[in-house]
């Protein structure tokens, strides 16, 4: 609780320098890292996608303690409006999606029924922000829909559909690393990355090159490294824990399993030391923490 007290407070106190000058206006059309000190690479260099992980893991577990410390609801009540606030700002796709499947599943499971609606209504009114505030709308809808329409090819005057853009190229090379059997067997832990790019020369996708783009898709490049061999024992890290979390009724553990299953849909999550670290960490201490409980309360 108090690591994620000092988070929000530290993001309160980094922005304050950067959003003094700017209108409501400005503030609901650019993104957080276009302009914040604390998304400066100089300073933390973290990825958004990353850092929209750690809010939606820190909004679920003050989630679960609101019901849990009822004399801490008020505070714990205004840590996670501007935790949601800053996670809409940031405009992480995935860190949103994954948020608000885990927030359902989460409160569907935890909750009596009569307190599911007050689920359905925070929910049902991140989603009427996400439709409504000028920079999730247009990069969660606008900009997608252009760059379906154009297809894999690179708009260099539409910045806003870039990054759209490259991940239909990535997932096209994606795919095409699994044709003759290589779906099966990989191309090794060495070599899987020089293929990515040999693909990346060979479609024309400069931008992907320069930029030096992975997979975007920690599935991706499990089978790419190891093949199905691969997929299956990163499918097993998430599942087996899962149905332990679900049998137990250890829904943060659940939750936060879902946060992360779903992430590696659209980023390396164990590529990166900040994907890795975090969650080697608190997935063993949440674990540790479910099965010392079920333990004690046997022997009780």
């Amino acid at each position: 609780s108090v690591i994620t007290i000092l988070f929000g407070y530290s993001i309160l106190v980094f922005n304050a320098f950067s959003i003094e000058q700017l209108s409501v206006t400005q503030l609901l059309q650019q993104r957080l890292t276009d302009f914040t000190p604390i998304m400066n690479q100089t300073l933390i260099n973290i990825h958004p996608s990353f850092l929209s992980i750690y809010i939606s893991v820190s909004i679920i577990y003050l989630f679960d303690q609101f019901f849990k410390k009822r004399k801490y609801t008020a505070i714990i009540s205004i840590l996670i409006l501007i935790l949601i606030c800053f996670q809409i700002w940031l405009s992480s796709r995935a860190g949103l999606l994954s948020l608000i499947i885990a927030g359902i599943i989460y409160g569907f499971l935890r909750l009596k029924s009569n307190l599911r609606i007050y689920v359905t209504i925070a929910i049902f009114l991140i989603i009427i922000a996400i439709f409504s505030i000028p920079l999730t709308k247009e990069r969660f809808i606008h900009a997608p829909l252009r760059a379906l329409k154009s297809g894999t090819g690179v708009n260099p005057i539409d910045q806003q559909t870039w990054p759209f853009t490259f991940r239909l190229q990535i997932t096209n090379c994606s795919i095409d690393l699994l044709k003759d059997f290589h779906w099966l067997y990989g191309y090794g832990t060495g070599d899987f990355r020089d293929e990515m790019y040999r693909c990346y020369e060979k479609m024309n996708y400069t931008w992907l090159t320069v930029r030096d783009f992975d997979e975007h898709n920690e599935y991706f490049a499990q089978i790419h490294r190891l093949g199905i061999l691969g997929l299956i024992l990163l499918l097993l890290v998430f599942f087996y824990p899962m149905r332990i979390a679900y049998k137990t009724k250890s829904y943060l553990y659940l939750s936060f399993l879902i946060i992360f299953s779903l992430s590696c849909m659209s980023e390396n999550i164990f590529s990166s030391q900040k994907g890795v670290v975090f969650y080697a960490i608190f997935n063993t201490l949440l674990f540790i923490k479910y099965e010392y409980g079920n333990s004690r309360d046997k022997k009780l």
